[in-house]
């Protein structure tokens, strides 16, 4: 069972004009039937309004609200995108709508409309970036309509390298519990850590305890510690331990 969508918000791009089937309404309706939202919203530059329109218009079956960048060429400046993209989340966000049943689809559109929505996405908390991957393309390059999959990327992990990186400078600098507070969250009570990052975090979180126990001159604790480091990355592990 796919996960919940409250809302799917969806850049509009011109597609092939000669071939709005193939181009526009098929894609198009993949994405809305993957999603099955409450809400869609449209989010169009002022040159594909009525391209927007025409999807509303020949898929009723949606329920589809249209939210365009306020002026002509917007869509080639990705500070104006964001700045559009955010006020349209800030609202539904201050509506009630949950971030972690948002979905943001930045499949179409220019390259700074695609960009925009990921960033302005990524910094409201919204848990999926989704994005249709043709597995086959014609001559011009199109993808071949009905062999497009649905990919889904976690903007969160964005953010998780600065927050390794901080929790590095932390520990090199002695302020332990710091580092336990900063990683708590990415590890809310796992038997065992899933994922790469994870992973790091882990080490991390454990060389915290571990130094702060030798710290407070908790030598028993340090040596059961030392016993229990992790072992799914003993290079990091490595980097950490006395020598």
């Amino acid at each position: 069972m796919p996960d919940p969508c409250s809302v799917l918000l969806l850049t509009v791009g011109t597609g092939t004009r000669d071939r709005p089937v193939e181009t526009i309404l098929e894609p198009f309706r993949k994405s809305l039937e993957a999603a099955q939202a409450e809400r869609n919203i449209l989010l169009p530059s002022q040159e594909t309004v009525a391209v927007a329109r025409m999807i509303q218009d020949r898929l009723p079956q949606f329920h589809m609200e249209i939210h365009p960048l306020p002026a002509a060429g917007d869509e080639n400046n990705a500070d104006r995108c964001f700045a559009h993209y955010d006020a349209v989340l800030a609202a539904l966000l201050a509506a009630g709508a949950d971030p972690n049943t948002i979905v943001a689809d930045i499949t179409r559109g220019t390259k700074a409309m695609s960009a925009a929505l990921l960033m302005a996405a990524a910094a409201r908390g919204v848990r999926r970036v989704r994005y249709l991957v043709g597995e086959q393309r014609d001559q011009s390059g199109m993808a071949v309509a009905g062999t497009e999959n649905v990919s889904d990327i976690e903007p969160a992990f964005i953010f998780l390298r600065q927050t390794l990186s901080r929790a590095q400078d932390l520990l090199r600098a002695g302020d332990f519990r710091a580092v336990e507070r900063l990683l708590a969250p990415l590890l809310p009570g796992q038997a065992r850590p899933r994922g790469k990052f994870q992973n790091e975090a882990a080490v991390l979180q454990w060389a915290a305890c571990f130094w702060g126990a030798w710290d407070r001159f908790d030598y028993p604790l340090a040596r059961r510690l030392l016993l229990k480091a992790p072992s799914e990355n003993e290079a990091l592990v490595s980097e950490w331990v006395p020598s």
